[in-house]
């Protein structure tokens, strides 16, 4: 059994503005908006949707294989995830262009301006042989390569989760609806969920599970028509939020696959989404199963 995880690998910038942008704001004037943010502080990182989750499964111990496109500036990148003990036979580099790159300013309020070159994720990816004991993840990529993995893991029935993310607007509708039809799961934000359905104008299966991630309120997971509110898990200090959402999901993943329930699950991927939290970046904090084990004992009183 192994995890496919798809998405971006990119080098992340990450910057910390002390203000909140809504001060800068003018809603009379928000059609000439024109502005720039002193920042405090600039890191450079690796990351992705891809290299994040996959990261977070590395340090769950889950067998894991990455799919996805580096740059001709991404050999160190490769040889990282190579490091971590991750499946990189469907990892391309594509030296027609650079590595993707994304640019995230995040003000006092945690909330966040962003940009993001696509560069070589713009490539075709390598599909993976997975197969019916595998699951995989479809996460923000190139659309046509979002559709192509779908379309592979429900020929293969392997179970994926779709997790379309900043690529909502960027897919056809066709093309959301192609992903969302064949998931397990189905996956976003609340501003993201909200999204998804209104574009593909789809009703969830009785099957297929819906989970929208609320940030410090916790997530909401919906199975049948029952809905299931996961607590947050309280961070030791809120340093960075950005990857926040990639640790979840791998937590989120570590739980279908080990078969525990909903509950459990939810839980499990708050505790590994806080630890994500309090580290700068998205690939910096450290974590085992044992300690992430302690954790949820000590928030939630009961055994993973």
């Amino acid at each position: 059994m192994k995890v496919w995880v798809s998405g971006s690998l990119a080098f992340d910038r990450v910057m910390d503005y002390d203000g909140r942008f809504a001060d800068h704001l003018n809603p009379k004037k928000i059609h000439v908006v024109n502005l720039s943010f002193a920042v405090r502080r600039l890191e450079l990182s690796y990351g992705g949707t891809a290299g994040n989750i996959a990261y977070n499964l590395a340090l769950l111990g889950m067998p894991t294989g990455v799919v996805g496109n580096l740059g001709r500036d991404g050999k160190d990148y490769e040889r990282l995830l190579r490091k971590r003990g991750l499946d990189i036979q469907n990892v391309q580099i594509l030296k027609n262009n650079f590595t993707a790159g994304a640019y995230i300013i995040t003000d006092r309020a945690d909330n966040q301006i962003a940009g993001f070159f696509s560069g070589a994720m713009m490539g075709k990816s390598l599909l993976p042989k997975s197969s019916e004991k595998d699951w995989a993840i479809v996460a923000a990529d190139f659309p046509l390569n979002m559709t192509a993995l779908a379309s592979q893991y429900r020929k293969r029935g392997t179970r994926y989760i779709f997790d379309p993310g900043q690529q909502i607007t960027a897919l056809k509708p066709t093309q959301l609806l192609a992903g969302i039809m064949g998931a397990a799961v189905i996956i976003g934000n609340d501003y993201e969920m909200d999204l998804i359905l209104r574009r593909s104008k789809y009703k969830v299966k009785p099957n297929q599970f819906l989970v929208t991630t609320l940030g410090e309120k916790g997530s909401l997971i919906v199975s049948a028509g029952k809905k299931l509110k996961i607590p947050p898990a309280k961070p030791r200090k809120v340093v960075d939020p950005t990857g926040a959402g990639d640790a979840y999901r791998a937590g989120l993943i570590f739980g279908l696959v080990k078969g525990y329930s909903l509950e459990k699950t939810g839980r499990l991927a708050s505790c590994v989404a806080v630890c994500a939290v309090e580290k700068y970046g998205t690939q910096n904090h450290q974590f085992t199963l044992g300690s992430i084990k302690n954790r949820f004992f000590k928030i939630f009183k009961q055994a993973l």
